[in-house]
């Protein structure tokens, strides 16, 4: 059974979420990777400070070097496109594999590793939707950041909300 959220918890939640816990960020104007998650997980239940480590996790993929997006010199020809397929520009089967990885992690202790496959999946499930329609190689650099704002596209934003409610759901047997 798929829960839903009721449609005024999502218009609040994201007033709250863009508005009340803004953080800048190089990319964006609003950090949106960090401060939904962060908001979705204490609206679950999570206590403050593993709510603020979900959504740290998640923020983190944009800027590690390891899934950042942009390309880097040592990328040569290549530009960063792998990173982008794999954490950013993520189709369904992606997504699904990264929650595989993220839901095998045991409750007891997490290892970086597998906070680090947390921190992918819940960055993918945003960008699954948040990119949704762009290609890797070019990603959305023509329209300027459009997508990564999201009360540009509200329908994709609401999908996805309702998307990482489920995942964060999920990861409670791993709190």
């Amino acid at each position: 059974m798929v829960r839903r959220l009721p449609r005024c918890l999502v218009w609040i939640g994201l007033y709250v979420a863009l508005i009340v816990y803004p953080t800048e960020c190089a990319a964006y104007e609003r950090d949106v990777h960090f401060s939904v998650t962060l908001w979705l997980a204490e609206l679950i239940g999570f206590q403050e400070a593993n709510a603020f480590d979900f959504a740290a996790l998640d923020d983190v993929t944009d800027y590690h070097p390891e899934s950042q997006p942009l390309p880097t010199v040592a990328d040569g020809l290549e530009l960063g496109v792998r990173r982008r397929v794999l954490f950013h520009f993520v189709d369904r089967a992606r997504v699904n594999e990264l929650q595989r990885l993220a839901l095998a992690c045991t409750p007891k202790r997490t290892t970086r590793v597998q906070q680090r496959d947390i921190g992918h999946y819940l960055h993918a499930v945003s960008d699954f939707y948040s990119h949704e329609g762009y290609e890797a190689i070019a990603g959305h650099a023509l329209v300027f950041g459009f997508p990564d704002k999201p009360w540009n596209r509200p329908f994709q934003l609401r999908k996805m909300i309702n998307e990482k409610f489920e995942a964060l759901t999920e990861s409670r047997v791993i709190q």
